[in-house]
């Protein structure tokens, strides 16, 4: 008689392991494989199969394969129900990085005829548009599932005044309560209080909500450009009111992202640096039709270098190269107290 080989049980304690081991060594693609290997032979447990596919998929994204992505995240929707979150939003982050837009806004169309105000769909669906650079669309969908969870709580979205005892703390709001502000910024929006309100909740929940741990793809998540020193000159020699919105010099350029940093990582979010170039930031603008000059351009251009070439993870090790690219240590460069 045959022996039955039973694979492991599918845990969340196992796809944090797999996340843990993929973040110290940078191979994402092996992690997806394992997980692949997982969901086939593997035992439900406290997840399903649709779930590691999702899982298998982030990693093939973070290894720079949108393709395989794209696969595990339509056999996760194939699972039908199993999965916690709608593989949809997934699926339209990886058409959109192989250049399916079609593809991807007739799922996003879908999706808005289905789902409208789901928290979850509506965080992940603004993200994936986000990445786009896609930041009005993104908005609405981070608006639309913010007001949905206040609606929830009870509190009237139209009044001010809204106080932290009338917060639950779920990570959910609180990503698309810091989201929302994000985009809002880059579309150059004054500030409302809801935005003011996210930087106060992130600073007085998010610490104790969110593991440092905990796998990324549950934080919120932000790039953002930085030029390097000679791409900083050619920058001011081009556009001098672009290089100023950065900085004086390049000295003070590099304290304002170091800056950014420290102060969106402790709201929580996730955040990366994308070294940019004047050659790279015209071509993309001119791929959208936008210009240099536009804010939401130059933020799209960052989203872009993240996903096409990849951003460095923030904070470094004190002992690990700067991420300025000086090649001194970070705890001797933008992470010494005298520079930041």
């Amino acid at each position: 008689m045959a022996e039955i080989s039973i694979g492991p049980r599918l845990t969340s304690e196992l796809l944090d392991r797999v996340w843990a081991t993929a973040a110290r060594t940078g191979d994402h693609a092996s992690a997806a494989h394992r997980l692949e290997e997982l969901a086939a032979t593997g035992r439900e447990g406290d997840v399903s199969r649709a779930e590691v596919l999702l899982d298998a998929g982030n990693h093939w994204l973070n290894a720079g394969r949108p393709e395989e992505a794209l696969r595990c995240y339509q056999r996760a929707r194939g699972e039908g129900d199993d999965a916690l979150v709608d593989p949809r939003p997934f699926m339209v982050g990886a058409l959109f990085a192989t250049g399916r837009d079609g593809e991807a806004h007739a799922i996003l169309a879908e999706l808005d005829a289905e789902r409208p105000d789901d928290p979850e769909t509506c965080l992940l669906t603004g993200t994936a548009l986000e990445q786009h650079g896609d930041f009005k669309a993104a908005l609405r969908w981070y608006a639309r599932g913010m007001e949905r969870q206040l609606r929830d709580l009870g509190l009237d979205t139209g009044e001010p005044g809204l106080d932290l005892d009338d917060v639950d703390p779920d990570p959910v709001f609180i990503e698309l309560l810091i989201a929302r502000a994000r985009t809002r910024g880059e579309l150059g929006l004054v500030p409302d209080e809801y935005d003011e309100f996210a930087v106060f909740v992130a600073e007085e929940l998010l610490k104790d909500e969110l593991d440092e741990d905990e796998p990324a793809t549950r934080r919120a998540s932000l790039v953002l450009l930085y030029w390097p020193e000679h791409e900083y000159q050619e920058l001011r020699h081009r556009w001098p009111d672009v290089a100023e919105s950065y900085g004086d010099d390049h000295a003070e350029h590099r304290r304002n992202i170091e800056r950014s940093l420290r102060g969106y990582a402790e709201q929580g979010a996730r955040v990366r640096v994308a070294p940019g170039s004047v050659a790279g930031l015209e071509a993309y603008a001119a791929e959208q039709d936008g210009s240099v000059t536009d804010g939401t351009t130059r933020a799209g251009y960052a989203a872009a270098v993240a996903q096409r070439e990849g951003a460095i993870a923030w904070p470094p090790e004190r002992n690990a190269p700067c991420w300025c690219g000086s090649g001194a240590k970070y705890k001797k460069c933008c992470g010494h107290p005298a520079n930041r």
